[in-house]
């Protein structure tokens, strides 16, 4: 049940729906019949016109039970979105065949106009209260509590990527059965308390939630969990699959004999969704061969100036299943900056380019000839160490991009963080994450913020894309 905090927030997000679904219903009829409003006008069937008005009823409806208001389900990641689009299509779909069983006619091109202004005004304005929620969110309101039953590694990260303010959740602690109470895990976050006394400490404590690790617990402590689970409401139990679960992409249900089975599917982004993002790449892809043959002009200008060596460094990388390619980067200048002004500003020139964010952009070249994506996991290098990591060969199973989750969120993430989101985009891909992360990307270079991403940096078995612009 939603808090006393949560409930106007709900019904905000409900009436803004309202409105927006007839303002598109509105939008739609005018655009259709040329007339300056609804209902009425020339040329419009009292029937027609009927189950055109009930398009945003079924909407609303199929919204509610996509769970598009249930509070801990919003306001993260793209799922909201592609909720909104699967309920404006569906509520499309069932008014043009309740238009045939009933033999009434309807105005497709109504109907095409209502479901287009449907998606992008609710998309629209869920767009902008979610920029609401985030605001509340970074003041204090609005956040879930939660302990995390496991202190290791993964433990660790996920701690990390919560302590995001505008992620809506506050870890308290840990809960373990191998450290005792007191215990210092990471940034001030201690150990708590055992696993079996969670419910007590949830109340003492204020939290709402306890995420279980199962691999970073007894089997006792799950055992315990896992009841809690099925006998009180409070604190919700959130199962959080580690880097080998997170491998599988999706499970279909078999029943054998009354014996329930799960088919785990392979990982790996195909059909429609590999179309799209084909169709994505390419697009964006040679709209941007003009300036980056720009940059390398200019890059190249500069370096003959400023005589400072090559102007693109390959660096061998792995692409899709494994198969070799170079990473194209533009060379930093040799040796100290020159004591000549003639010379001194187009070396400057020439590291502002090889060091800023469009240092990249040169990788379109392996986007046209299917070696990159815009979006996808980091370039994985050939090390031995990094190649034997449990995740390496999922984030093989598709190409690497020039940006990825790694970035959407913040810097300085650890290698678990890392292999953490980029797995589970492989797993949970969709075209909207493609464009959320474009997005991320572009908002974060038009406010200038650091040009090189800590999670970039070489660690002791990885060396991503943008590091190698630092060979000197």
């Amino acid at each position: 049940m939603p808090t006393r905090e949560q409930r106007p927030i709900i019904l905000a997000l409900a009436a803004g729906d309202v409105a927006m679904l007839l303002w598109a219903a509105a939008a739609a009829l005018a655009a259709r019949y040329d007339v300056p409003g609804w209902p009425g006008g020339p040329g419009i069937h009292s029937g027609g016109l009927a189950l055109l008005l009930l398009v945003p009823a079924l909407t609303l409806a199929l919204m509610i039970g996509g769970s598009l208001y249930r509070i801990d389900e919003l306001f993260s990641g793209h799922r909201e979105y592609a909720g909104v689009l699967h309920a404006c299509t569906y509520a499309a779909f069932a008014v043009l065949a309740l238009s045939f069983m009933l033999d009434v006619g309807v105005s497709r091109a109504a109907l095409i106009l209502e479901w287009g202004f449907s998606c992008f005004f609710v998309g629209a304005y869920r767009f902008f209260f979610r920029r609401l929620v985030f605001r509340l969110r970074r003041s204090g309101r609005l956040v879930r509590r939660a302990l995390i039953a496991g202190t290791d590694e993964h433990a660790i990260a996920i701690a990390r990527q919560l302590s995001n303010d505008a992620a809506g959740w506050r870890v308290l602690g840990f809960l373990d059965d191998y450290r005792p109470v007191g215990t210092e895990v990471t940034d001030g976050l201690r150990v708590v308390g055992d696993p079996s006394a969670a419910a007590q400490l949830a109340r003492s404590l204020g939290a709402s939630d306890v995420i279980l690790l199962p691999h970073a617990v007894s089997w006792e402590a799950q055992r315990d969990l896992l009841e809690l689970a099925a006998s009180c409401d409070e604190p919700a139990i959130r199962l959080a699959p580690g880097l080998y679960q997170l491998l599988a992409a999706g499970t279909r249900p078999l029943e054998v004999n009354f014996v329930p089975l799960l088919t785990l599917e392979r990982l790996r982004i195909t059909g429609p969704d590999a179309v799209l993002k084909g169709a994505l790449d390419y697009g964006i892809a040679l709209a941007a061969v003009p300036p980056v043959a720009g940059m390398l002009a200019l890059h190249w200008l500069a370096s003959r100036l400023s005589g400072s060596g090559p102007v693109l460094r390959r660096q061998p990388a792995l692409g899709l299943r494994g198969r070799p390619f170079h990473l194209l980067v533009p060379a930093r200048p040799q040796g100290p900056e020159p004591e000549s002004g003639l010379r001194r500003l187009p070396w400057r020139l020439q590291l502002a380019l090889a060091s800023g964010r469009l240092a990249k952009l040169p990788n379109v070249l392996n986007i046209l000839a299917g070696r990159m994506s815009l979006v996808g996991p980091r370039a994985l290098t050939t090390s031995a160490d990094l190649l034997e990591q449990p995740w390496a060969r999922t984030l093989l199973l598709v190409r690497p991009g020039l940006t990825g989750p790694r970035i959407a969120d913040g810097d300085g993430w650890t290698l678990q963080e890392q292999a953490i989101r980029d797995v589970a985009y492989v797993r949970e891909y969709s075209l909207w994450m493609d464009l959320r992360l474009l997005c991320a990307s572009l908002l974060r270079a038009l406010r200038r913020e650091r040009a090189l991403p800590a999670s970039y940096q070489p660690s002791q078995v990885e060396e991503a894309l943008v590091a190698e612009m630092a060979v000197r």
